[in-house]
């Protein structure tokens, strides 16, 4: 196998509209650069291509070396400004004369090519940054000698691996746990309008801690209860489970073992209607797990946050800035 080739890598932003329809074929291997639509998102089908390339081995004994290549970033969903590691990996190595093109692609109507890249060592680690916006980034292992510059796709024929896309999203916070702490969310319960109120629940489950975002928005303003209620445990916790109504409601008296917070945590009545009720809840009746209630007069939804009855987690309130429960 060929050893990496030293020359310093060449890099260059620029503008320049393209069509990401284009299908590459090389050998028996066809390699799909889907189109980024912004509205929709950024969709990423495609498994890394592997191609074969006969000549490695036993002199007078024919044999092919497979050459894989991969993408990865060090976050993708990072904040505005913040810098993120996009890394093109190839497998085994970068053969003699060839090496890396990694392109970057914003989500732009139409599309357009911010940045690219080539890469004579491996691995190939770019840091990048942009204050918000979801980019699409692409990375080839070829001998094109005018890639990435002269356009993209690189010359099908030169192509040996094609990594599969992987988008990262810029975001800027809004202030809000109920919007900060969910980004991205792993489940979406609630989202919409429904007597009175604008409805928002959400979860996002990380390495030790669940968030479970809420926020209930009057929509002729002036009032809005909203935050960010985090489980947290010492092992990485399951993906919770939604159950229809209010189970904290129903749970027996004097039986919950969550200490930290008041029970509700809201419970606002006016000419004896409730406008929401708001609780969190643990003990023999959830079997150990955490119950988040959030209900209002049209809606109720309880969050099953899976701990067991052999863990205490800790359970803490994160109120946003305009809410009217701190």
């Amino acid at each position: 196998m060929g050893m990496s080739n030293p020359t310093r890598n060449r890099t260059r932003r620029r503008r320049l509209a393209f069509s990401l329809a284009t299908a590459l074929t090389a050998g028996t291997a066809t390699v799909l650069c889907t189109p980024l639509h912004a509205a929709a998102g950024v969709s990423v089908p495609i498994p890394p291509t592997i191609i074969t390339i006969g000549g490695v081995g036993t002199p007078g004994v024919p044999s092919t070396q497979v050459y894989t290549l991969t993408l990865s970033a060090s976050d993708t969903h990072p904040v505005s400004g913040e810098v993120v590691a996009v890394t093109a990996t190839a497998s085994p190595d970068i053969p003699a004369g060839y090496h890396i093109d990694l392109y970057e692609f914003s989500s732009l109507v139409p599309p357009q090519i911010d940045y690219e890249t080539a890469c004579y060592q491996d691995p190939c680690p770019q840091a990048l940054t942009h204050s918000s916006g979801t980019y699409l980034y692409e990375a080839f292992l070829d001998d094109d000698p005018n890639s990435p510059f002269a356009g993209f796709p690189p010359t099908a024929t030169s192509i040996i691996a094609a990594a599969a896309p992987i988008a990262v999203t810029w975001s800027n916070p809004s202030g809000r746990p109920s919007t900060d702490d969910c980004n991205p969310p792993t489940l979406k319960v609630l989202g919409g309008q429904d007597g009175g109120f604008d409805h928002t629940l959400n979860v996002t489950v990380g390495t030790t801690q669940t968030a479970v975002c809420f926020r209930l928005d009057n929509t002729g303003g002036g009032i809005a209860v909203g935050g960010a209620i985090l489980v947290t445990t010492p092992v990485s916790p399951a993906v919770p489970t939604i159950l229809p109504g209010n189970q904290c409601l129903a749970a027996p008296q004097g039986s919950n073992d969550l200490t930290e917070l008041p029970h509700p945590l809201s419970n606002p009545q006016v000419a004896g209607q409730t406008l929401w009720y708001i609780d969190t809840y643990r003990g023999a009746a959830s079997t150990g797990d955490v119950w988040v209630c959030v209900t209002s007069q049209s809606v109720a939804e309880t969050v099953v946050v899976p701990i067991g009855l052999g863990t205490l987690p800790g359970v803490t309130f994160q109120p946003d800035p305009d809410s009217i429960v701190q």
